[in-house]
């Protein structure tokens, strides 16, 4: 209740007893607490959440996240901030700030995570961790590595808060290989192209049924969509029908969408406002 319905005025009474528990609270209640700083003073919100991560160590809470579960309830710069700053000094919650940066990041993150993954990659290939991984005995210095190189390249290639250009693509390809680019196109088409625009193209959207979080003790329920649909065009994926709607608006104007199906039975979405939002918009749909 304090982060969905309370405002600013009631910060002056709540803060003190914040500070005075949020050191002893369960994460459970860490993260709305939380959560509603950034949303009412960020200036507050710094801090506090600065003296959290003093003490966190993954993995956190059931779901053993950290910085995402913050991002689910209230994206902010100042979360970007602090998960970046845990990206560049390589700390053990890195690759946790990594994926909330990739699911819940600002545009203004991209150039960040770009430059954060062509050092954490290059590193990881220069130290001789990628190649022991693949044919050689590792040791967990090299699997960190590994893991935080792979959460950077999930959250530059997938992001929710931007596109990749054509540019960026062959950059890409000059960092990983044109074999690894290729694959990671394959997640959703083999032979399309991660790269969108700059001209109007074609694109489908799939729908299918959230699912649920299996065993019950992984839940934490404000944490969970209550859409019933999660949505995906190209290599990204919204969890709810307006997070689909941010992305599609990234893509050029006049391009055209169609509604994909793989034969599973599973491929359901709100096709009727998907398809008002996007004429209202200047798209095209095709079905």
């Amino acid at each position: 209740m304090l982060h969905r319905y309370t405002t600013r005025a009631t910060l002056p009474t709540v803060l003190p007893f914040i500070d005075k528990h949020l050191a002893e609270w369960p994460c459970q209640i860490q993260i709305p607490v939380l959560a509603y700083l950034p949303k009412v003073s960020p200036a507050d919100a710094r801090p506090r959440v600065e003296q959290v991560l003093q003490k966190v160590s993954p993995p956190y809470c059931p779901r053993g996240e950290f910085f995402p579960s913050l991002g689910f309830m209230e994206p902010s710069p100042v979360l970007d901030t602090l998960a970046a700053r845990q990206v560049e000094d390589g700390t053990p919650l890195a690759a946790d700030a990594a994926e909330c940066l990739g699911r819940y990041g600002s545009t203004a993150m991209k150039p960040v995570v770009w430059e954060q993954l062509s050092r954490w990659h290059k590193k990881y290939v220069d130290s001789g961790a990628e190649q022991r991984i693949s044919s050689q005995p590792s040791t967990q210095d090299d699997w960190q590595l590994y893991n935080l190189d792979s959460r950077l390249l999930e959250a530059y290639v997938k992001a929710q808060g931007w596109t990749l250009s054509p540019a960026d693509v062959r950059s890409l390809s000059k960092l990983i290989g044109d074999k690894k680019t290729e694959g990671l196109a394959c997640t959703f088409s083999c032979g399309s192209q991660l790269g969108v625009g700059p001209t109007p193209g074609d694109y489908a959207i799939y729908g299918r049924v959230t699912d649920r979080v299996y065993p019950p003790d992984n839940r934490i329920d404000y944490l969970m969509s209550t859409e019933p649909f999660q949505y995906s065009v190209n290599q990204y994926r919204g969890a709810n029908l307006k997070s689909l709607e941010q992305k599609l608006l990234q893509f050029p104007a006049g391009s055209t969408f169609s509604f994909a199906h793989t034969g599973s039975g599973l491929d359901q979405g709100d096709w009727t406002t998907i398809s008002a939002f996007l004429r209202s918009r200047g798209y095209t749909v095709r079905n």
